[in-house]
């Protein structure tokens, strides 16, 4: 049953639910009358080979060039933004990334430097180091002594 709108001579397909008194029940507002068409959720970048390669028809080539246009409009806006600053302000801004992964840089490098410079003196040899037993620990196997042990006796150490 078709009838005109009220407002626009133009045909309206469907009946509404207030004139059979029930829900409506055409085809296209049945679940799966409508093709299942949602959204790209990712394109090829402007410009590309498989942006050209795209139809003029695919909504992915429509998008990839808004987002083109979107990304320029913003350059262009931060451009006039920086044309506003003052000259030490717009070196601030500019160079602010390049300072910092200098100074990220900088901090590897010493920590590299430190790391040589420990394990130069880890390679040293050094005098041995004098075992000496302390009151309330077990007694210390010495090392190359055959079974010797120092326990602490009478606040003196002995083998």
């Amino acid at each position: 049953m078709t009838r005109l709108n009220a407002k626009t001579p133009r045909v309206v397909a469907g009946a509404s639910s207030e004139v059979r008194g029930g829900p409506d029940t055409t085809v296209a507002r049945q679940p799966g009358g409508w093709p299942d068409t949602r959204p790209p959720t990712d394109w090829p970048e402007y410009g590309s080979d498989e942006w050209y390669d795209l139809d003029t028809r695919d909504p992915r080539k429509r998008l990839a060039m808004f987002e083109a246009a979107e990304r320029w409009r913003q350059q262009k806006l931060r451009q006039q933004w920086l044309d506003g600053l003052d000259d030490a302000d717009w070196y601030a801004e500019v160079f602010r990334d390049a300072r910092r992964i200098a100074a990220q840089t900088i901090a590897a490098t010493n920590r590299i430097r430190s790391f040589r410079e420990a394990k130069n003196e880890r390679a040293k040899p050094r005098p041995a180091h004098k075992l000496q037993a302390t009151p309330g620990w077990p007694p210390i196997r010495v090392p190359g002594g055959n079974g010797a042990h120092l326990i602490y006796k009478e606040g003196r150490a002995a083998a």
